[in-house]
């Protein structure tokens, strides 16, 4: 894989956002120019006071993404916290997802399986990829496949991405309820059985489902109906009088088995006939890219795509599940703030962001090739703590690299201090996010038990 490379400075004044391009249940992702070399970006940007998320998650959304280099893999730049904005840099993708482009020009699908099964194959090569590395995704779907101008595929959005390896062995299974409802499989529901890499093969098929038809199955429905739907109806699947291929209907009842452990693995996947009528990115590029608007004009048609709208965002006011076509489904469980919790002014949160007044910056470093780093560093991250003053020309100054762990090389007494007060903070969140995750947990698996008793009657 060929890449151009550049430096981008872990420094929010160094970067110009113009257009929001996409929205997700706790972020907000922007193309922005690189002033320092006059490139285009994305940037994700996740309000941290208005969406306290565990520091924990955040180090896994980046971790294995950090290290990845791979062409059907959206390309991480780094990340970094400047005031209450977290800021994680990754490769523009001019063409946007394809679950955006096909509600501008293809609500009823692809009539093209050439085009299906182009888009198939990168995703499917990038969880090959993935799960030989012992990784799950665990949102894999079209609005989070994402193509460039030049027709390339690639797969993005690493935020519930999870790691099956635990103190260097292979972890059986997962247990946490994540992931994009309609795309989850039936093992992911039922969360006492645990679930495996063939997780997102459930999903990849719903994926192509998606691809040929325009819409999941049962996206229309409300939460408790596609719960019992995904648990006690047959599987979803495709049919020759619909007017679909035999290689693609077999490719989804392949991948839409209620019994993970046949389905096949992503490498199995890759051999069936269906994939003889790959194209190449050129023709993406020719068939669906240049006959769109562009990225930021086509959003902004049925969004706000005003760079200040995230920052003065409050939380939602409910935890929910979002199923509708028309609005982009919530990826992931969001907490409110707490009750007693000050939410700060929109205006202070905006002149904070200008001023570059920051008090701290975690920034993830990516693995080098020829750097060397155990399991055990890779997956928790690399990150550098920066106590800067309150000029932002002099944020250079006083860096303290770190790992996971609270540094012990500071010098000062302020710097400790300040340092200090820092993690008692953010271990105050996560005590609070952990005890609210527990309600959630416990409400999720009553929702389950009460599917389970309809289901029996």
């Amino acid at each position: 894989m060929t890449t151009e490379h550049f430096n981008y400075p872990l420094d929010a004044s160094q970067y110009k956002l113009l257009d929001c391009i996409g929205r997700g249940a706790t972020s907000e992702v922007y193309a922005a120019q690189c002033l320092a070399n006059n490139s285009m970006v994305a940037i994700k940007l996740v309000n941290l006071e208005a969406y306290p998320l565990e520091i924990e998650f955040l180090r896994q959304e980046v971790a294995f993404w950090s290290s990845t280099q791979h062409e059907q893999v959206v390309q991480y730049y780094g990340s970094f916290v400047s005031g209450p904005m977290l800021y994680i840099l990754m490769e523009y993708m001019a063409g946007g997802s394809v679950s955006d482009i096909m509600r501008f020009s293809y609500p009823k699908g692809f009539p093209d399986e050439s085009v299906i099964a182009t888009i198939l194959l990168a995703i499917l090569k990038a969880l090959d990829y993935i799960h030989s590395h012992n990784e799950l995704h665990r949102d894999v779907k079209p609005g989070n496949a994402l193509i460039g101008s030049d027709g390339k595929v690639k797969i993005g959005d690493f935020g519930v991405a999870a790691t099956l390896l635990e103190n260097g062995q292979r972890r059986r299974a997962r247990y946490t309820v994540i992931g994009t409802p309609c795309y989850m499989a039936p093992e992911i529901l039922q969360e006492e059985l645990g679930y495996t890499q063939k997780a997102d093969i459930w999903s990849f098929g719903i994926t192509a489902i998606e691809l040929a038809t325009g819409s999941a199955p049962y996206s229309n429905l409300q939460p408790l109906a596609v719960v019992q739907k995904i648990l006690k109806a047959p599987p979803p699947h495709l049919t020759v009088d619909q007017g679909f291929s035999p290689e693609l209907c077999n490719l989804v009842k392949l991948c839409l088995n209620h019994d993970p452990t046949k389905r096949p693995s992503a490498q199995e996947l890759l051999q069936l006939p269906f994939f003889k009528k790959v194209q190449s990115p050129d023709y993406i590029k020719d068939a669906i890219v240049n006959k769109l608007p562009s990225l930021e004009k086509r959003y902004g048609k049925t969004n706000s795509n005003s760079p200040n709208n995230f920052v003065q965002s409050a939380p939602k006011p409910n935890t929910d599940w979002d199923f509708g076509d028309s609005k982009p489904q919530i990826d992931i469980l969001t907490f409110n703030l707490p009750q007693n919790q000050q939410k700060p002014q929109p205006q202070q949160q905006q002149q904070q962001q200008q001023q570059g007044l920051q008090q701290q910056q975690v920034q993830q470093k990516p693995v080098q090739n020829d750097q060397k780093e155990n399991d055990e560093g890779v997956r928790k991250g690399r990150f550098k703590v920066t106590k800067q003053p309150s000029n932002p020309v002099q944020q250079q100054n006083q860096q303290i690299p770190q790992s996971a762990s609270l540094p012990s090389n500071v010098t000062t007494e302020s710097s400790t201090a300040g340092l200090e007060a820092v993690v008692a903070s953010l271990t105050e969140k996560v005590v609070k996010l952990s005890e609210e995750n527990q309600q959630i947990r416990a409400e999720i698996r009553s929702l389950l038990e009460a599917v389970q008793s309809l289901g029996k009657k």
